[in-house]
Formats: structure tokens, C-alpha cells, sequence
């Protein structure tokens, strides 16, 4: 729906032609951020056989390929063409998730999801599939950037004490195959 890639078990036809959808699950693949953005009459894809990768060679990442959306009713030939240039979106990290501030010990901590195929579990570690696992993280203030660094291999961040009041942390995951994710990105008072 939209940008937002949603899952339901169940779904159901009224006769004024509106569906009701229960056991919902949102912001699917690291499309967590669009959830707060759609509007009425919004565009949507449904896709009944689930969500499937193509495999390709990396090297055709940035080539440009045409595609025909058919739906139900609607002739192949008299779908229109679309363009679509092969980004790997897919096979970079996915945006961290449970972005949290330890105030007490000055400590700044987010979980890892891997890339676009492999979603988020709970209570599951996921293998890493790059070289080193690392991370970029930025606090800004006022859109000010104090902090702009790179960690290695750690799930956490140690603040200074420099650092106080209203502040926006943003956390991504640096992927040494495709490039870096999305940043999860959160405002906390310090």
C-alpha cells in the first residue's frame, strides 16, 4: 500500500465493496517508516503467491529494465510499460530497530536486522552476511550534527556528557556488499 509493504492472513469482501483485513502485519522489509504516510485512495499492489527475489548477477545493478504490471481482466499488450532501473535495495541492511537511550549509563543501543530477504525475528540472531558488521550513527541537535562516526562490530553507542536536551539519533547499518541501509532514526531528550 503505497511505499508500506503489509501481510494479512485474512480478508474479507463487504457488500459495500470495502475489505476488512485481520491479522495485519506492517511496515514488512524495513517499510516501517511509511506507515504515518498514506492518504486516501492510495495506490496498492496485491500479491497472493508472497513476495519472492529474483536472482541476477549484482553487475546488472543500475540498468535500466521495462516491466508490464497484468492484473485480473487486463490484456498483456494493452499493459502499459513501466522503466525500471535494478537498484539491490533488496540486498542492502535493513534499518536497526529497537533504538533506545540508557541515560543512566550514557548509552545508546539498537537491535540489527539483516538484508531486505531476511526480515526481522523476535529473539533471533540473525548470521551477518558481510565481512564486518559496523554501523553509522549520528546525533544531531537543532540540525546540527554533533556526532558523526562509524563503530565496528557493537550494537551500542557511549555518548559524552557534552551532549544534552532534545537530540535526533539516526543508525544505519554500513553493508561492505551493496552499500549501506536505510537509517532508523528516533528523538530523545537527554
Amino acid at each position: 500500500v503505497g511505499n508500506e509493504i503489509i501481510q494479512f492472513e485474512i480478508i474479507e469482501l463487504q457488500e459495500d465493496g470495502n475489505y476488512i483485513i485481520k491479522n495485519l502485519l506492517r511496515g514488512l522489509f524495513g517499510t516501517e517508516k511509511y506507515i504515518e504516510t498514506h492518504t486516501e485512495g492510495e495506490d496498492f499492489i496485491f500479491i497472493n503467491k508472497g513476495l519472492r527475489s529474483k536472482t541476477f548477477d549484482d553487475g546488472k545493478i543500475g540498468i535500466t529494465t521495462q516491466y508490464k504490471a497484468v492484473s485480473i481482466g487486463t490484456d498483456f499488450y494493452s499493459a502499459d510499460t513501466v522503466n525500471y532501473t535494478i537498484t539491490g535495495k533488496n540486498l542492502k541492511p535493513l534499518p536497526p530497530v529497537h533504538l533506545k537511550i540508557d541515560k543512566l549509563n550514557k548509552k545508546i543501543t539498537w537491535k540489527r536486522r539483516e538484508r531486505g530477504y531476511a526480515g526481522w525475528r523476535d529473539g533471533v540472531d540473525l548470521p551477518i552476511i558481510d565481512k564486518v558488521e559496523k554501523y553509522r550513527i549520528k546525533i544531531s541537535q537543532n540540525d546540527t550534527i554533533l556526532v558523526n562516526e562509524e563503530i565496528i562490530s557493537s550494537l551500542e553507542y557511549i555518548y559524552s556528557d557534552d551532549i544534552s536536551g532534545e537530540i535526533k539519533v539516526s543508525v544505519c547499518q554500513i553493508g561492505d556488499i551493496i552499500g549501506d541501509g536505510d537509517y532508523c532514526e528516533k528523538s530523545f531528550t537527554i
